[in-house]
């Protein structure tokens, strides 16, 4: 009997119902592989597959970078693909003996962590072309291979072997004499006892040569590893594992230097890698003195990276606005050189110079957070929205130079080529509004086509959608329709289309009524389609439910509510996380008014039949889409018993079915109910004065309790880190106000979260300056408010947590 977790949203009968049909549709595919391999010993075989409602996918932090969506449909081929097979390491659930206790020392560390990661989904990859990449680090880690990795089905792990065929525990015949090998999930449990070494049991003293090399050796692989996976979590265990924090500095240096040679989308990835080891796994002084280092060997660096000064000034730049370095690094580095401690003799002295001028031209300019953010290239993130903009940019700067190499350079610098359909459809779609670019646009579409930068099947894709998306142009375009023929043509004229059968796109459904037949787009289906979703922007802009609901039920189209609430989803899913969360908002005010049960329910059926096309505009969307199925089940908008029976109509290895799985997962995981509701971020909905309500509550609870702890899972759960400096401020009007121990309480809660790196040096100087800016204003309230703010700046320098500005 699988565990039932007395935590969980899920009924126990619930729950076993679930688990009843995940296991039928994991039966029935392995009986059909078996029918295909021609294996006629099936019968009697079983499986002794954990249930997969055990595994916790609140677990699983990590970043979901754009995932190339598998459009091929044979089975040799789906979801075999370079993009996903990267992801592999997304996972870190790891096989362990049951002889073996598992160890619970990192509970505390992962727990903390647990507030600052949406969850996300398994992605559907293939075994062999992730091994195949994988394979010379994975030898030296067994202990950490991902289960996915070994090409287990969704995320199940499985006995070690060759055998597909598995014992089932729930079988009234089973015999556990009959299981050689157990297995449990676990989780990583960091570095064992004490001892610095390698994995093949040597080793080092400490401070050695030997240490150094290999520290050196394992960070550069994880490294590697990372720039692959993006998983930010699995890195950081590997840190932990070497636990040799006396030579982090050196990980900072040599993330630099492998940045240097990379595209800006990996000097992305680094920098927000910065910002999530910082201060846990790495603290300032650490960072401080790896940058530090990097300054020093300019001279050697510039050898093989001529721009080394541009890029380096810019991660050091970027150190300080995500709150790593102090603002006044390049002060107390010139300091040091000054005083003849930095660098020895060796040291280029005016090329350090010259590189911490960068640094402070680049945070002293105007508006220098959001271009510091932005610094490696709008495309160089995760933002889909961004990549998009970044192609929109480089067709109309195409359109006004001409220059094709330029055009070509920018499109493979974003490093996406899985997405280059999206350039494609761009650029069709210009034509068809501008006819006059049409033979430029041609020009550039035949010219990557012929380099081989963007694919066959890319470029059909992208032809496709826009065939598609017709009925709706018609509505900007006139004669839409007509026009794209004309592009056709013209393009199988020149070649661009050459060679391609023309059912080859995979492409995505016209948006149609809920019956999905092309004879019923009439009128009334256009006019409300058009009216509806006029209805969900206005909706985002302004907020106001209660006019979205009184404007659905003027349309007066019952028919088509199910259709509603899929639009009201894939709207949301390229928009920002308050933007979902005010999906959520409307559906719970529309229920019983204008939508019901049903109309919910044949959304989700509507938007998971659509789901293996709609993938190609967004990636994530077998995540959003279990984030907002699951969100639905707890608001009782549909029942569990949905999931049920979708899960035994979908097809098997679809998107659909890897998107209800996860969704099964988030609802049978402990407290469901209060992690769903908080899905989209806890600061989704709230608005600058909310969060300065609720850092005043943090402060009045904290004077209550004196418990730091709790003050500070209650400020990060806020997540404002950018907001900080609000509570300092609040905190030290609360000083103005109290009197007596309250005082020294409050100071104490402000040490404490500096010395942990919750509040930065950056936000507590902004947080102290804003009060003192208003001195003048706080004295007509308190009368001695000049005199306790200057005692508590005296006091916060003593204890070394406020730094007098540079300035």
């Amino acid at each position: 009997m699988a565990h039932l977790n007395a935590d969980s949203f899920l009924s126990v009968e619930q729950r076993l119902q679930l688990e009843k049909a995940l296991s039928d549709k994991r039966r029935d595919d392995e009986l059909n592989e078996m029918e295909d391999g021609g294996k006629a010993d099936a019968a009697g075989q079983k499986s002794n597959k954990p249930s997969v409602l055990d595994i916790d996918p609140w677990e699983n932090g990590g970043l979901m970078f754009l995932r190339r969506p598998s459009t091929d449909k044979s089975p040799a081929k789906q979801g075999a693909t370079y993009e996903d097979g990267k992801l592999n390491a997304k996972q870190h659930l790891h096989l362990k003996d049951r002889d073996r206790r598992p160890s619970l020392e990192r509970a505390d560390s992962l727990a903390a962590d647990k507030g600052n990661y949406v969850p996300v989904a398994y992605s559907q990859s293939s075994a062999a072309r992730a091994q195949s990449h994988h394979s010379s680090h994975n030898k030296k880690r067994s202990e950490k291979k991902s289960i996915r990795s070994k090409g287990f089905w969704k995320g199940l792990v499985s006995s070690p072997g060759d055998s597909k065929h598995y014992l089932d525990e729930k079988d009234p015949n089973y015999d556990p004499d009959e299981d050689v090998q157990h297995y449990n999930y676990r989780e990583y449990s960091g570095p064992k006892g004490g001892s610095n070494g390698s994995e093949d049991g040597k080793t080092f003293d400490k401070g050695s040569e030997e240490e150094m090399k290999h520290f050196k050796s394992r960070v550069e692989l994880d490294l590697q590893e990372f720039l692959l996976c993006g998983d930010m979590v699995d890195f950081r265990w590997s840190v932990e594992e070497l636990a040799t924090p006396e030579l982090n500095h050196l990980l900072v240096k040599k993330a630099v230097l492998l940045g240097l040679g990379r595209s800006q989308r990996e000097r992305e990835m680094i920098s927000q890698l910065f910002s999530f080891l910082y201060p846990k796994v790495l603290t300032a002084e650490q960072f401080f003195t790896g940058f530090e280092n990097v300054l020093y060997s300019l001279d050697d660096i510039l050898l093989d990276h001529p721009q080394a000064v541009h890029f380096v000034s810019l991660f050091m730049a970027r150190a300080v606005i995500d709150d790593i370095l102090p603002p006044s690094f390049s002060q107390k580095v010139r300091a040091k050189m000054a005083d003849g401690c930095g660098g020895g003799d060796g040291v280029d002295a005016e090329l350090v110079q010259g590189a911490l001028n960068c640094v402070d031209t680049h945070i002293n300019h105007r508006h220098a957070t959001e271009r510091l953010l932005r610094c490696w290239g709008s495309g160089a993130g995760r933002d889909i929205d961004a990549t998009k903009l970044s192609m929109h940019g480089l067709l109309n700067e195409y359109n006004t130079s001409q220059d094709v190499e330029e055009a070509s350079h920018c499109l493979s610098s974003l490093k996406v080529p899985f997405f280059h359909h999206e350039c494609v459809k761009q650029a069709v779609v210009m034509m068809l509004e501008e006819e006059s670019i049409q033979t430029k646009m041609m020009g550039l579409l035949k010219k990557l086509s012929e380099t081989g930068l963007i694919s066959d099947h890319q470029m059909s894709t992208g032809f496709h959608r826009v065939k598609q998306r017709l009925p709706d142009l018609e509505l900007d375009i006139p004669k839409a329709s007509v026009k794209f023929d004309k592009v056709m043509q013209e393009a199988s004229a020149c070649g661009v289309l050459a060679g391609i059968p023309a059912g080859d796109g995979h492409s995505q459904a016209p948006e149609g009524p809920p019956s999905g037949a092309e004879d019923k787009l009439d009128a009334s289906f256009l006019a409300f389609r058009e009216a509806a979703t006029n209805l969900l922007v206005e909706y985002f802009n302004s907020g106001d439910a209660a006019e979205a609901i009184v404007s659905l039920r003027q349309l007066d189209q019952s028919q088509y509510c199910g259709w509603f609430v899929k639009r009201a989803l894939t709207l949301a899913m390229d928009r920002r996380p308050k933007d979902k969360e005010m999906v959520c908002i409307l559906l719970c005010d529309m229920y019983n008014d204008v939508l019901a049960m049903k109309d919910v329910e044949k959304g989700f059926t509507l938007l998971l039949d659509n789901m293996d096309d709609l993938i190609l505009d967004v990636p994530d969307v077998v995540t959003q889409c279990a984030l907002f199925l699951a969100r639905t089940i707890v608001d009782d908008l549909a029942q569990p018993r949905f999931i049920e029976k979708a899960i035994r109509d979908s097809e098997t290895n679809s998107a659909s079915l890897e998107c209800l799985t996860y969704c099964a997962q988030l609802l049978a995981a402990r407290h469901a109910a209060e992690r769903l509701h908080r899905c989209w971020g806890v600061g989704a909905r709230a608005t600058a004065d909310e969060h300065k309500e609720k850092m005043k509550k943090i402060l009045e609870e904290y004077l209550l309790s004196e418990d730091v702890a709790e003050a500070s899972k209650c400020l990060r759960d806020l997540s404002a880190t950018y907001f900080h400096h609000e509570f300092v401020k609040l905190g030290l009007i609360m000083v103005l106000e109290k009197k007596g121990e309250a005082e020294k309480q409050l100071m104490k809660l402000l040490g404490e979260l500096s010395s942990t790196g919750q509040l930065s040096e950056n936000q507590i100087q902004m947080g102290f300056q804003r009060v003192t800016n208003n001195l003048d204003d706080l004295c007509l309230d308190y009368p001695d408010a000049r005199e306790k703010v200057m005692e508590c700046v005296e006091v916060a320098k003593a204890q070394g947590w406020l730094v007098q500005s540079s300035q």
